[in-house]
């Protein structure tokens, strides 16, 4: 399962050219990723302040295949694509709401690292517990 999330295109979000400047792809993917936190563990403070858990990006790459347009009402769809120990990539495909064309693809791998200090640590238990919780297929590796 993955988790989704609703996004309009906004008319300051769009270049000369009328279509969305590439790099909200990006921004869209890490909105989808905030609210899945945000209804996994009630937001990124408890992640922080309750599990001492930081998720820092450690790399992103993305995909474009349909321009995506001002007004366009668009679905953020939230997958774990990888999960280890000590990382989780997420891929995020956007596509149409209405006409359910693939805009892009956007991956993000995010390192488990403790808060506030940043040494990498394990993937805790209540990280995949949250994940679970909300219906997240988790592929194990």
């Amino acid at each position: 399962m993955s988790f989704t999330y609703e996004i309009s295109a906004r008319f300051h979000e769009v270049d000369r050219a009328g279509i969305v400047f590439y790099g909200r792809a990006f921004e869209y993917a890490h909105v989808c990723f905030e609210e899945m936190l945000t209804a996994a563990f009630g937001g990124f403070d408890r992640v922080f302040d309750t599990m001492h858990l930081g998720l820092p990006l450690v790399n992103a790459h993305a995909s474009f295949g349909h321009p995506m347009r001002r007004g366009d009402r668009l679905l953020a769809e939230l997958f774990v694509e990888r999960l280890t120990q000590r990382s989780i990539t997420f891929r995020c495909v956007i596509t149409g709401q209405a006409d359910g064309i693939e805009r892009c693809i956007v991956h993000q791998k995010h390192a488990f690292v403790s808060f506030p200090d940043f040494q990498p640590v394990a993937r805790p238990d209540a990280f995949t517990d949250g994940l679970l919780a909300i219906g997240m297929e988790l592929p194990e590796v």
